[in-house]
């Protein structure tokens, strides 16, 4: 059973949401501020808590707790520039 993580780089993040969450986050990250994020694609809600370093992806689509992911703010940065090197 894939995660939610892997359904949104795979099927639903687009370059363009991509390069946007990298580009809010290291603004944040530089200006030292420290507010959650939000961000919507198509069937997922991104939560980013730059304090707490964590980021929760929930599948609209899906009921079922088991579809969401919690990965570290770190790796999830990896895996976007992994899945969308190019922005």
């Amino acid at each position: 059973m894939k995660t939610a993580l892997e359904v949104f780089l795979s099927e639903d993040c687009s370059a363009a949401l991509a390069k946007k969450i990298r580009d809010e986050i290291a603004l944040s990250v530089a200006n030292g501020d420290n507010r959650e994020k939000e961000f919507i694609s198509n069937t997922f809600n991104i939560y980013i808590d730059v304090k707490g370093g964590v980021v929760h992806i929930e599948d609209d689509l899906d009921y079922s707790e088991l579809q969401d992911s919690d990965i570290s703010l770190e790796k999830f940065m990896l895996y976007l520039e992994k899945h969308f090197p190019d922005t």
